[in-house]
């Protein structure tokens, strides 16, 4: 049983906006990216360029290996693959922006804090560990702080997307 209320911030960014926003993450720790499933129940480093990375349509994530808690991995009986557990699993989920042409898909970051773990008695609800928390909070800032980023709604868009989209650059929701 899951509470699927998680936490997330939405933005924009160009790919320009999107290297550094990676740099600044991969410098939080020992951070790879990692994609939402795998042949084992080994977790699958994606070495990509930003571009590239913009345009995965699997569902990927950010993993700190400063963090002590592992990932967990469920089976899939009928494709044979192992897939992270994002419920349960120590990762945020990172959906960089696609862009097709003059349009510009939204982003963000999602991450599940708590969930509900089955025991004898019933349930328990189980926080992630203090250090995720901080780690994702610490992500978050960045987008909502940094000086290039602006309050859009319930978005975050950096100035270049500002000025991208008043030269005629579409923002796509969904």
């Amino acid at each position: 049983m899951i509470d699927k209320m998680g936490r997330q911030v939405n933005f924009y960014m160009l790919p320009e906006d999107a290297k550094e926003f990676i740099e600044f993450v991969k410098n939080t720790g020992k951070v790879e990216i990692i994609a939402s499933k795998s042949k084992n129940q080994v977790p699958q480093i994606l070495e990509l360029d930003i571009h590239s990375l913009m345009n995965v349509k699997d569902k990927i994530y950010l993993w700190n290996r400063d963090i002590p808690d592992k990932i967990i991995f469920t089976y899939l009986d009928k494709r044979k693959i192992y897939y992270i557990d994002e419920d349960i699993s120590p990762v945020i989920e990172l959906s960089l922006c696609y862009m097709n042409k003059n349009e510009l898909r939204w982003g963000r970051i999602w991450v599940q804090m708590k969930y509900w773990k089955k025991t004898f008695f019933g349930y328990k609800l189980i926080e992630k560990p203090k250090e995720f928390q901080k780690w994702y909070e610490q992500i978050g800032r960045w987008i909502k702080k940094k000086k290039n980023y602006i309050r859009w709604g319930d978005m975050y868009i950096s100035k270049r997307v500002k000025e991208w989209k008043e030269k005629g650059g579409k923002l796509i929701i969904n």
